[in-house]
């Protein structure tokens, strides 16, 4: 095994073997979790799958700050290269490994599982001075953070003499049910008066097959089975219009029916099916997780009529029966999709943030990037006038 020396004696980086013992691991992780906020993919459910899978296939380290019996801070994080234009740079991944047919899982909601009390900025500061004790990287990776956790990082980032950029940010979008619970006419009371007139249309036109009605699945057999059907109509659906899909690879199958078959009995896999009258609109994958579902995939029947809407259709019926559930949010997750704008009652955005060391190679990559986004807003602000 390799370790690295950390700055104070509780606090270590080091390498997971190939078959790493997950028990132990597991045990922190849960005394962790159980004290902080964080995301689905921040939970053992997510992170103890992701680690059997992908430990075979690459190097893995563990990041702690804290002693075992009282973790402050933990991260699993792969290595690699980080390849930009003019820029090569060694790379901390977290929750990543910088293999395209593994990190494709697309993680979100992403980071360091910190503990609460309070406590979140001793802990994070604390891990990053076990990894600055590491010289063998340039910059850390957080894909996917949540812009609301985003200024915690940037400070503990300056504390430890490090730069934080902010390299990407995409629209995350969920619908609040507890609003949709207080809406005396339903969700679509809480839509645009133009959206709620598509829904009403495109669930008329779906109607007339039969009504439209939502099963979940009732095993974790047929949570199998629903799950088959959706990877079947999404990866067609994709492929025909030249793109992989998001259950391409062996790897990605493998790991959601790892995931589904170890989790469903905790009750966080949710694998739904709208259909309207016989036949399948569409199939809906989610996690719920602290009074949270995640939608994390569909498939979509399509027919060609530009008015039904499937999709449209689909979450708003699933935002009904997650509402009656007594659930909090439905978390739509990234992407700007005209159907997420259309129903999201709540936007934020999820920030690829790198955490640098003091480099000349990301002054030069930092400059540059200002002075074409520069470039770019004159360019648009010339053609509008």
């Amino acid at each position: 095994m390799i370790s690295t020396t950390a700055v104070e004696p509780t606090d270590s980086f080091r390498a997971l073997g190939s078959s790493p013992d997950s028990r132990a691991l597991e045990h922190r992780w849960m005394l962790l979790q159980e004290r902080g906020e964080h995301s689905y993919f921040q939970s053992w459910g997510w992170i103890g799958t992701w680690l059997e899978c992908v430990a075979p296939r690459t190097s893995i380290r563990l990041l702690q700050a804290g002693d075992d019996a009282n973790p402050r801070a933990l991260a699993l994080i792969g290595t690699g290269t980080g390849k930009r234009p003019f820029i090569r740079s060694r790379q901390l991944r977290v929750t990543e490994t910088g293999l395209s047919d593994v990190d494709a899982l697309t993680i979100e909601h992403n980071g360091l599982l910190l503990g609460g009390d309070g406590q979140e900025a001793s802990a994070l500061n604390a891990a990053l001075r076990a990894l600055r004790a590491d010289p063998k990287w340039d910059e850390i990776v957080i894909s996917a953070l949540a812009s609301e956790r985003v200024e915690l990082y940037e400070r503990c980032a300056r504390e430890q003499g490090l730069t934080a950029r902010r390299m990407l940010e995409v629209p995350h979008f969920t619908i609040d049910l507890e609003a949709v619970r207080r809406s005396r006419e339903g969700f679509l009371e809480l839509l645009s008066s133009n959206s709620r007139a598509q829904v009403r249309r495109a669930v008329r036109g779906l109607e007339s097959s039969g009504p439209i009605h939502v099963t979940r699945a009732r095993d974790l057999k047929e949570t199998l089975e629903f799950f088959d059907r959706l990877a079947a109509i999404h990866q067609a659906y994709w492929q025909q219009r030249g793109q992989p899909g998001a259950f391409h690879s062996d790897f990605a199958r493998a790991f959601h029916h790892r995931l589904i078959s170890t989790r469903y009995p905790t009750g966080e896999i949710d694998l739904l099916r709208v259909s309207a009258g016989p036949g399948d609109v569409a199939y809906l994958y989610n996690f719920v997780y602290r009074g949270r579902a995640l939608n994390y995939q569909s498939g979509i029947v399509y027919t060609g009529a530009a008015k039904e809407k499937p999709g449209l259709v689909a979450h708003c019926a699933v935002v009904a029966e997650l509402a009656a559930r007594g659930l909090q949010t439905y978390d739509l997750l990234m992407g700007s999709q005209q159907y997420k704008r259309t129903l999201g009652t709540d936007r934020g955005l999820m920030v690829w943030l790198h955490l640098q060391r003091p480099r000349l190679r990301f002054w030069l990559e930092h400059n540059a990037r200002a002075i074409r986004d520069r470039a770019r807003a004159l360019k648009t602000a010339s053609v509008a006038d």
